[in-house]
């Protein structure tokens, strides 16, 4: 009897076993029937949970996921953006090690702000363009005998440069980005910003780790993500000397609004 109790065995085959007289070949065919009986129902049951287990495991598991993912701190989820990042920038990530990861919200300060760090990094780079043509230049006037090795430039006339054409046109290019850095400046000293309002979270990272040459490093990044966490925004070495003039000039030209 599929579907019913392992016990519920028919009564004319409770007769055939337990009646007088005992037929020997009769009972040996009733044990043998009650016993594949037994076998019927304990594979329905046994099919029966296997359905269940193969309906529950990956129902149970995706659950779970959910609720670790959704168990993750803000720390934990920032944390794991950086350790993708530095996966695919360090040349050797297994040789990696945290230092310290300082984790806060963040502000529309000047560094978070894409417009401003744009006009830094122009002024930092018409100030190292201005730089190298200076040393162009008087490399020029050295070698046509107009100053002594090691002495500054203070200006010639125009008559005097219009002999010798090459220094006069890198002096006109020098002079040319003047008014580029007086716009740059102008701009970035112009933007306003609310510093309190609350645009997402940062992570000041500091980990060791090995350079392509093999040599033990430091590596000091700052990371800006978005409100949810999910992207990272900005990253920036801040042990980049570059960048460290980019900041220099941030806090030189820029103010907030309080």
């Amino acid at each position: 009897m599929l579907g019913g109790s392992a016990y519920s065995v028919e009564p004319a085959l409770l007769s055939m076993v337990c009646g007088e007289p005992r037929d020997e070949r009769q009972w040996l065919y009733a044990f043998r029937l009650c016993h594949r009986h037994f076998e019927i129902e304990i594979e329905c049951i046994t099919k029966s949970k296997m359905k269940m287990k193969r309906f529950i495991t990956p129902v149970l598991f995706a659950f779970t996921l959910m609720f670790c993912i959704g168990c993750q701190s803000n720390e934990e989820k920032s944390n794991a953006l950086i350790q993708k990042y530095l996966l695919e920038k360090l040349h050797n990530y297994d040789s990696y090690t945290q230092i310290e990861s300082n984790f806060e919200k963040a502000y529309n300060t000047p560094l978070n702000n894409s417009i401003c760090r744009q006009h830094a990094t122009n002024i930092v780079r018409i100030r190292n363009n201005y730089q190298d043509g200076m040393k162009v230049l008087t490399h020029q006037l050295e070698e046509a005998g107009l100053i002594a090795e090691g002495e500054e430039f203070s200006g010639y006339s125009k008559e005097i440069l219009n002999r010798y054409p090459e220094i006069l046109e890198t002096k006109k290019r020098i002079d040319n980005l003047d008014p580029l850095l007086s716009n740059e400046i102008s701009q970035l000293s112009s933007q306003s910003f609310d510093e309190t309002e609350y645009i997402g979270y940062s992570v000041n990272h500091k980990f060791r780790y090995k350079d392509s040459a093999d040599n033990p490093t430091t590596g000091n990044y700052y990371f800006l993500f978005d409100k949810e966490l999910k992207n990272i925004l900005f990253v920036i070495d801040l042990d980049d000397e570059t960048n460290k003039s980019m900041l220099d000039v941030l806090n030189q030209f820029c103010s907030n609004d309080e």
